[in-house]
């Protein structure tokens, strides 16, 4: 049989580094610098004016007088009146009805089989007529007096108060505000970038390959041919003779049996 074998092997490569070199070189550069300086400028402001003028203003006040006045009113009027009521009395009556009525009769059954007779019980239901007792209502005219009331409109008098606005002018001083527009002078700080040069010492980086010799370790599969002894297992048939019960079926004629 073959199997697998790894060894480890040494084998030689080669590769590139990238190795980095930095140079300082003088250049000029430019740079911005911020100065703030003042700058004079106009602007405009909004000065509110006041202004005492005389004007006439309206006023209300609220004046109140008595006011005769007529309104209507229901007056309840009792009248007693004479009426015919019906009222309604029970009276008992007898009624007839059928009320069904179960009882156990004893009668005589023949088995058919063997003809015999013999007496059973059994429920007979009949219908029978009995006596209730009804009430009925009976209704009874009579007089009575009751009292009806009705409503009659009457006129009466009252004052009331009435509440009135009265105009009341007067002259009067108010304070008037106005808005007036003026010119102001001031100064601010103007930040303006101004541009510089001046010299300086940079890095110049550089890259450059470089190659680069080593070995390294890799493992190495193999296939080896070699002889195992193999335990084998097989089967064999082996006859033999056994009994086995087999179950036979055997018709069952029906035998024919008379009752007189």
């Amino acid at each position: 049989m073959q199997r697998p074998v790894t060894r480890e092997v040494e084998v030689p490569y080669t590769w590139f580094e990238l190795v980095t070199e930095t140079t300082p070189q003088k250049r000029m550069e430019t740079y911005w610098e911020a100065v703030t300086r003042e700058v004079p400028y106009t602007y405009t402001v909004c000065v509110p004016v006041v202004t005492p003028e005389k004007r006439m203003v309206t006023t209300y006040r609220i004046a109140t007088h008595e006011v005769p006045y007529t309104y209507t009113v229901s007056v309840p009027v009792v009248t007693p009146e004479k009426r015919m009521v019906t009222t309604y009395t029970c009276e008992a009556v007898q009624v007839p009805y059928q009320v069904p009525v179960c009882r156990t009769v004893s009668c005589q059954v023949c088995d058919p089989c063997t003809g015999c007779c013999h007496t059973v019980c059994q429920k007979v239901t009949e219908m029978q007529t009995v006596m209730r007792t009804v009430m009925r209502p009976v209704p009874v005219t009579h007089e009575v007096t009751v009292n009806v009331c009705r409503y009659e409109t009457q006129e009466r008098k009252g004052t009331r108060t009435v509440y009135e606005s009265v105009p009341d002018t007067q002259e009067v001083t108010v304070n008037v505000y106005r808005n007036e527009m003026q010119e102001r002078k001031g100064t601010r700080l103007v930040c303006e970038n101004v541009a510089r040069s001046r010299e300086g010492t940079v890095n110049i980086v550089t890259s450059r390959s470089v190659e680069r010799k080593g070995t390294r370790r890799q493992l190495v599969c193999e296939w080896v041919t070699e002889q195992v002894p193999v335990i084998e297992t097989y089967c064999e048939t082996v006859p033999y003779v056994t009994v086995v019960k087999v179950p036979v079926y055997v018709p069952c004629y029906p035998t024919t049996v008379c009752c007189y």
